[in-house]
């Protein structure tokens, strides 16, 4: 299922988060924990939105460069602030925003859980937002996530919604619910077997 709205080369781009970013090679522990610390630095500043958007450049850098062989990170220390960006005003800082969240979602995956509770509402926010380069990044962001982080907290994180009067929010659950059951391993679909059966009846009754 596919909005009318897709982008052909922004879907790509968020297929494909890191490919046009350059890496940054870590070489051992203590120089991943101080990109990280950088990165959280860039990330709270208020002040200035472009060290902001700074921050995110570094940290898709960092991912592109392997700083997991040399962390045990999962970027859920700055998952706020992440949120924060992708509920910023400014276009730009919402889709690098966005693209950090993909690129998070297929490196960390099951890890990425831990940051979740906190994007995906944030993601859900801006899918009405009448910017489309602002709604489709974040309805991109959140494919990704449901693609690549199949938990039982995702799915109940995204299907939250089901009782939306908003089209959009209850489109991006019917997409969901299509990659879950298409992709996530049988083990965890048979546990959501209930809640999924009601709230596919729910979306058919719509």
């Amino acid at each position: 299922m596919k909005s009318k709205k897709d982008n052909p080369e922004l879907v790509t781009e968020f297929q494909n988060p890191l490919q046009n970013i350059s890496p940054i090679y870590i070489s051992n522990r203590s120089n991943a924990e101080e990109i990280l610390s950088e990165i959280e630095l860039k990330l709270k500043n208020q002040d200035d939105w472009s060290v902001r958007s700074e921050g995110i450049q570094l940290a898709l850098s960092a991912l592109k460069g392997g700083i997991t062989q040399n962390s045990s990170t999962d970027y859920s220390s700055f998952c706020i602030e992440i949120a924060n960006c992708v509920t910023d005003l400014r276009s730009a800082l919402v889709k690098s925003g966005s693209l950090l969240i993909a690129a998070s979602a297929q490196i960390f995956q099951e890890k990425y859980g831990t940051s979740i509770k906190v994007l995906i509402p944030s993601l859900f926010k801006q899918l009405t937002h009448g910017t489309a380069i602002i709604s489709n990044s974040c309805r991109l962001a959140l494919l990704e996530i449901a693609r690549n982080v199949p938990i039982t907290k995702t799915y109940y994180l995204f299907n939250s919604k089901i009782q939306s009067k908003n089209n959009q929010h209850r489109l991006m659950l019917a997409e969901m619910i299509n990659i879950l059951l298409e992709t996530w391993p049988s083990t965890i679909i048979s546990t959501l077997k209930d809640s999924l059966n009601s709230s596919l009846q729910t979306l058919i009754d719509d």
